[in-house]
């Protein structure tokens, strides 16, 4: 029997982010028994994902994280020497494992993948960020360097490969665009006890938003943009944001007074953040996405799964999924436009009805997992 080839997956932590919840949507389509791959997983922290990714494949991850009160001394006598232990750790496992491909689930500066950079082992990179998420977080030197040492990078969206080639020079031919992609199986199946958005009103119409409630998601301009349309549309309107904070912030704190101060606590409901979102999407009338900076985000392809139009700020890979056939394109990326797309549906059910179906064929025929697993398998296999 021929040996499968062992890849070794790096990722800071196995959390609800957008790129772990890819990674496991692809897992979730490959087939352990007929696939001539075998993955492995190197994790820095755990997380709430650990027992889903254990499913798919042996599990490492840094020993000290095991020991919260030793590991909390550490960090604070010297954080650069932890940062050193984890990247020795890394360097062990990668030297032990012997994997025939490193792939690096993000593009970052971690302890792991710095020992992933230096090795001499076949790497590829999935990169789910551009722009600011990049530029403002790495120097320019290390995304040289990790870009270089690439034998590939997998892009989650046109926008991303356009931005790596155009920035940073890399060739076209060294990316591919790989959408996504969306597991509509794993979604239900993940979401038995969803919150649910929908308003005890039965005419009431329902927003919502499935994000992490902090500045760039553009909160701020969501309650900007709900004052317009309260004060255009007559009838019953109820905003739902799914996605804050388990402990209060300054943020989440100077949130809730801008939305006090503007009159909206009985408009606008902002729930904890939740991995079993299904039940939130199904009662929703649309959905809005007031990002000032994304990438390919999954939730609005989760979105047209349930045949919700999309009102999304033109940012990023949106615009390769959400148009007027399937949404609204916020252009201007106002609170102005943002009114203006929500007020585009509002009024209209019938309008709202055939744009969800428009989104849900096109995810079904495009970024769908049971689409994208086999060219991100051929990419694997094939390098």
């Amino acid at each position: 029997m021929k040996s499968k080839k062992h890849v070794l997956v790096l990722s800071p932590r196995p959390n609800q982010g957008g790129a772990a919840q890819v990674l496991l949507n692809l897992l979730h389509e490959w087939s352990t028994e007929a696939s001539p791959l075998k993955f492995l997983f190197l994790f820095e922290e755990s997380g709430p994902a650990l027992a889903t990714f254990q499913a798919y494949g042996s599990v490492c991850i840094f020993p000290i994280e095991q020991y919260p009160l030793i590991k909390k001394i550490l960090i604070r006598l010297s954080p650069r020497l932890y940062r050193y232990l984890k990247q020795l750790y890394a360097g062990w496992v990668i030297r032990g494992q012997k994997p025939a491909l490193l792939y690096v689930n993000s593009m970052t500066h971690t302890p792991a993948v710095r020992a992933a950079v230096s090795s001499s082992v076949p790497l590829i990179l999935h990169a789910h960020e551009l722009e600011f998420q990049v530029v403002n977080r790495l120097s320019e030197a290390w995304i040289y360097k990790v870009l270089h040492r690439s034998s590939r990078i997998i892009a989650c969206a046109q926008a991303v490969a356009n931005f790596y080639s155009n920035t940073y020079a890399v060739p076209a031919e060294k990316i591919t665009v790989l959408h996504g992609p969306v597991n509509l199986q794993r979604l239900v199946n993940n979401s038995p006890k969803a919150p649910a958005a929908r308003s005890p009103l039965p005419d009431t119409v329902v927003l919502g938003v499935v994000a992490n409630l902090y500045y760039l998601k553009g909160p701020d301009l969501l309650i900007e943009a709900m004052v317009k349309v309260l004060e255009a549309y007559g009838g019953s309107l109820k905003l739902c944001w799914l996605g804050a904070p388990k402990q209060d912030t300054p943020y989440l704190l100077a949130i809730r007074k801008l939305i006090q101060s503007k009159g909206l606590s009985d408009y606008i409901d902002i729930q904890p953040a939740s991995s079993q979102t299904a039940a939130f999407y199904q009662n929703l009338d649309i959905f809005v996405l007031p990002s000032r900076t994304e990438a390919f985000p999954l939730v609005i392809l989760e979105a047209m799964l349930f045949e919700k139009p999309v009102v999304a700020m033109d940012v990023g890979g949106i615009r390769e999924v959400v148009d007027s056939k399937t949404g609204y394109l916020v252009k201007d990326r106002t609170p102005e436009g943002l009114a203006r797309g929500i007020m585009h549906f509002v009024k209209d059910k019938k309008l709202r009805r055939q744009t969800g179906k428009n989104g849900r064929m096109r995810v079904l025929n495009n970024f769908e997992a049971e689409i994208q697993t086999p060219k991100w398998l051929e990419i694997l296999e094939n390098l």
